[in-house]
């Protein structure tokens, strides 16, 4: 994948689905995605999303569904045109104060974690 995103042509890409894949991390590149809305990272095997995953300001839909998260990833607080979260199915135990500045965020499906707090 890293190659690919190397390619100019992927920079304007506005949805981009990898879902259902062993994919263990993404590059850090990812991050000059500058008109990606919708990325869907469902049923991978990512525990974690680069520093720079947070410069993805057009996003508006993220679905990280069905993998191992075990806390919310931090870089998603910063993504405040988000309008649909989809972290079901992890095992995060707890949400950060700071989901409030998510303010445009309409569908948030937490469901199957291990929410505690």
């Amino acid at each position: 994948m890293t190659k690919r995103l190397k390619n100019e042509t992927f920079w304007k890409l506005i949805e981009l689905k990898i879902g259902g894949n062993r994919l263990i991390e993404l590059p850090c590149s990812i991050g000059k995605l500058s008109n990606l809305q919708v990325i869907d990272l469902s049923c991978t095997k990512l525990k974690l999303l680069p520093n720079t995953f947070e410069k993805l300001q057009n996003l508006n839909s993220i679905d990280y569904s069905n993998n191992a998260l075990d806390y919310f990833p931090a870089s998603i607080l910063k993504l405040t045109n988000l309008t649909e979260l989809y972290l079901q199915h992890n095992h995060i135990t707890e949400l950060p104060d700071e989901i409030s500045a998510l303010k445009k965020l309409c569908i948030f499906n937490i469901s199957y974690n291990r929410i505690k707090k």
